[in-house]
């Protein structure tokens, strides 16, 4: 068994030794180094053309993201020898390594897009505080620090926020997620992105409104699943726990949009698919996303995947001190579901089959995009097919967005005034065109923007021949019955 250490901070780690604090030293036998080798050390020309790989876990939130991140970071912390390797997780500017590091960077890149588009001093986050600090440039320095040990096996990153999942969905989200592409130090860069797809959908939705009723049960005592829905804005102004949130595949297509190399790519994990056949989320995460070098050797992949177990229900804090997540199931029973619709007669579980279809609608309405040979989007253990999306569903799918799921729901839970709105924002566009070999997807871009404003040019041409002819016309009129006079 593992031993996990006394005090509860954060282990600081150094890019060279990562020992345990208070336990045993779990380094691997001189057996294991032998079998273990690094495809790396075969060639120096190898190590020259390496590619600088990044891996971004983008949740969305309430999809045991946090478990995932907890659980990578930890491979990296435990083990004198990283099992983490060929990735490193980057450390935080006190040196120390936990899940919720990287939102302080997400909101710091966010909040510089908004400024500089608004030219407004305001805040979307309340908890961020603009300050002397950088955390853009703490993480291009630690990005820059782990690439320049890339004669070593491990010189790629992995990092996780749920933040970007919805992020990529908002007005200042795209800029952001670039202003992060363009912290990594090397041109030649495969960026992945991976997302989790949680099932049932009504599951995933209830249980952000749990995630929000905790959060607001300091100040007002939180509000019933009815009254959480009939008060959100479905115009979804702001990154706020509302259906953006669970939006995935939308999330999936919109990273994709922004990646602009075809090595890049976006993995969508299904959840409930990976657990009907019986894998751990984390271990899908390790071995078919990271492709960790653990995977390769019986030995380190049963040391690794003894990570997974949990510290005892007495301990509060995991290995490195973060707070363990616990697992709370989102199945209600009837009594508990009458609590939570005021003033309506139906109970929750009445109305989750119309929710679910309701959600089942928005997820169609990516189908064809999210589905397509071209599209850059791996779907891992997917039930995401033609007979959940049949063709005539995805046709009058095809034009709704979460803001409409959004206000369908309301309509479901019979809100007041739950009506369409002309603000509410437009699908997102068709799907890209392939990237041919050697291109990258800003060239394609760039055509595609070409020939856009050709095709405006042209119109506002015939638009300007139509209205001097219409003018010409008048004036004439107006000529001849001045003669006649």
């Amino acid at each position: 068994k593992y031993q996990y250490p006394n005090d509860e901070k954060v282990m600081k780690s150094t890019p060279t030794t990562m020992r345990i604090k208070g336990g045993d030293d779990q380094s691997p036998t001189a057996a294991e180094k032998k079998n273990e080798t690094n495809p790396l050390d075969q060639g120096g020309e190898e190590k020259q053309e390496q590619q600088l790989r990044m891996v971004i876990l983008a949740g969305p939130h309430k999809t045991a993201s946090t478990e995932t991140q907890w659980f990578l970071a930890n491979l990296q912390w435990f083990f004198q020898k990283s099992l983490l390797a060929p990735f490193q997780w980057p450390s935080d500017p006190d040196g120390e390594i936990h899940t919720k590091q990287f939102s302080n960077l997400v909101k710091d890149l966010y909040e510089e897009q908004r400024q500089q588009k608004t030219k407004k001093n305001e805040f979307v986050f309340e908890d961020y505080k603009e300050g002397n600090f950088s955390y853009k440039e703490h993480y291009r320095n630690e990005f820059q620090r782990i690439w320049s040990h890339r004669q070593t096996s491990s010189n790629s990153i992995v990092l996780g926020a749920e933040l970007w999942g919805p992020l990529s969905l908002h007005k200042y989200g795209p800029g952001a997620i670039r202003e992060l592409m363009a912290l990594l130090p090397s041109n030649k860069n495969k960026v992945t992105v991976a997302l989790n797809y949680r099932t049932p959908r009504f599951d995933h939705l209830f249980s952000i409104y749990q995630q929000s009723k905790k959060m607001q049960e300091h100040l007002h005592g939180g509000d019933s699943f009815r009254n959480w829905m009939c008060k959100m804005d479905c115009t979804l102004p702001d990154p706020k726990l509302n259906l953006r949130v669970l939006n995935t595949l939308g999330q999936a297509l919109a990273f994709r949009r922004l990646q602009q190399d075809d090595g890049d790519d976006v993995v969508v994990v299904d959840m409930s698919g990976a657990a009907a056949q019986g894998m751990d989320i984390r271990e899908v995460y390790a071995c078919e996303i990271l492709h960790l070098d653990a995977c390769k050797n019986p030995s380190s992949r049963n040391r690794m995947l003894a990570t997974m177990e949990k510290p005892p229900k007495t301990k509060e804090y995991s290995l490195s001190g973060v707070k363990t997540p616990t697992e709370s199931s989102t199945k209600i029973n009837n009594s508990t579901a009458k609590l939570l619709l005021p003033p309506l007669s139906e109970t929750l579980n009445d109305l989750e089959g119309q929710i679910n279809e309701v959600l089942r609608k928005l997820d169609c309405s990516y189908f064809d995009a999210i589905t397509s040979p071209n599209s850059g989007i791996r779907l891992l253990y997917s039930s995401y097919n033609a007979s959940y999306c049949p063709s005539a569903f995805r046709k009058e799918a095809s034009s709704f967005t979460d803001g409409h799921a959004c206000l369908a729901i309301q309509k479901v839970l019979k809100c007041p005034g739950s009506n369409f709105p002309s603000s509410l924002p437009p699908p997102l566009p068709p799907p890209l065109p392939p990237v041919p070999t050697g291109m990258k997807r800003s060239d394609i871009s760039n055509t595609t923007r070409m020939t856009i404003i050709e095709g405006h040019f042209s119109t506002i041409l015939s638009i300007i021949s139509v209205v001097t002819i219409y003018l010409f016309r008048r004036a004439m009129r107006g000529h001849f019955s001045h003669t006649k006079r």
